[in-house]
């Protein structure tokens, strides 16, 4: 296997990044500017939902598989449960879609979408597998060649049709095309790396993945309650301009993965060695590093990026500023939150998530749609303020606490 510089790793995982996180950008510019506001709001709720429905796909094995450095399990393993986890993810798609009551066209947005993101979730557990084989520029590519391919296919596709059905069918056929002409080939260079089923790992990794998977499904509900809400109580127009300013706080996001994902590998050899010191030194930094960020970042976001995105999308956002600040707010929380998360599955405390997650699902379902009702979009920015603070802390507490115990031991 060919040694890669450290510099390329993160060249390559910063444009994978990059690119991934301009995804949601790019589509909801292209439909605002060739179809219009309303459809705007449709597909930016439509994706949303796809983006809850993949976790069940994900099962949050990734994590779980790039840590597993010493390879207790096989890909094989890893590869057997993505399929059954992407079945079941289209299951549930299907019922909620057919069980909605939304009109024909919104459901069929809907469910394309969800098909979109199964089948990237299909494509993830390769990327998963150069990471784990400390291969992180790989990775990048795969996310990178995925990612892009999928912006050009829906554009021109929007761009001929103005129909989101078809905009969604392009996106299917690019991740389908990004499989046979990249990890088709690159797979090919791990030679334990094969794509068959095996069963016989299947119940230990499932059982050991299993908190992290209902953490990651009850996530990704706390963070789209708002467009849950919106959805019911505002309309397609606010959830239009609710998804446009949500989209800064993804910078934060992006800059927080860029620093500290290719360095999971080392923060679990760390734990593992008992190099407790540099860990708590490394979790200090970075969180600092992010909250001179998200201060930045809301002023940068407040004064420039309102009339910017207001332009670019066509879109009237003059008197959003304060909803733009508690998104920007949360975007700081958010890369911080991920983070720790990541922190914690890296010591091996996957229960923790579960109740963590479990407890903000449920105060967002509670807070989401009165906030909203009464304070509109900037009630739904409020309540994501108020959920990721408690969430932050409580992650930090208990890691000083873990790092603690683990000296005395």
């Amino acid at each position: 296997m060919n040694t890669v510089s450290t510099k390329a790793k993160y060249i390559w995982n910063l444009i994978g990044c990059t690119l991934n996180a301009l995804l949601t950008v790019v589509l909801m510019l292209v439909v605002n500017r060739f179809i219009g506001e309303e459809a705007g709001g449709l597909f930016s709720f439509a994706f949303a939902n796809a983006q809850v429905m993949q976790y069940i796909a994900l099962f949050e094995v990734r994590p779980f598989q790039v840590t597993d450095i010493d390879k207790h399990y096989s890909f094989a393993s890893y590869f057997t449960l993505r399929m059954f986890s992407t079945a079941a993810m289209l299951g549930c798609a299907a019922g909620y879609v057919l069980l909605s009551g939304y009109d024909p066209f919104k459901k069929q947005v809907l469910g394309l979408l969800c098909l979109f993101k199964a089948m990237d979730a299909c494509v993830d557990l390769f990327a998963a597998a150069y990471q784990q084989n400390d291969r992180v520029d790989l990775a990048g590519k795969n996310m990178a060649f995925r990612t892009a391919l999928s912006m050009v296919a829906f554009t021109l596709a929007i761009g001929i049709s103005k129909d989101l059905r078809v905009g969604g069918i392009a996106m299917c056929l690019a991740m389908l095309l990004s499989w046979l002409s990249f990890d088709f080939r690159a797979y090919h260079r791990f030679p334990d790396i094969r794509c068959r089923l095996r069963f016989s790992q299947l119940r230990s990794i499932v059982l050991a993945v299993l908190p992290l998977a209902a953490a990651s499904v009850l996530r990704a509900y706390t963070v789209n309650a708002p467009k849950y809400a919106i959805d019911r109580v505002l309309g397609d127009a606010s959830q239009n301009r609710y998804g446009i300013l949500f989209l800064p706080a993804m910078v934060i996001n992006l800059f927080g993965t860029f620093l500290f994902y290719p360095k999971l590998h080392e923060l679990t050899e760390d734990w593992k060695c008992g190099r407790y010191r540099k860990l708590s030194a490394y979790i200090r930094r970075l969180m600092c590093i992010l909250a001179g960020a998200t201060v930045a970042g809301m002023a940068a976001a407040v004064f420039l990026g309102i009339p910017i995105l207001s332009a670019l999308y066509n879109t009237p956002l003059g008197g959003d500023r304060g909803v733009m600040a508690l998104l920007m707010l949360f975007g700081g929380l958010n890369a911080a939150e991920i983070f720790l998360y990541y922190v914690v599955v890296s010591i091996r405390k996957q229960v923790l998530p579960v109740i963590v997650y479990a407890a903000s699902s449920a105060l967002s379902a509670v807070l989401s749609v009165p906030l909203v009702r009464t304070g509109g979009l900037i009630g739904a920015g409020l309540m994501l303020v108020i959920v990721f603070s408690l969430i932050t802390v409580t992650y930090g507490i208990y890691i000083a606490l873990s790092i603690q115990k683990a000296k005395g031991d």
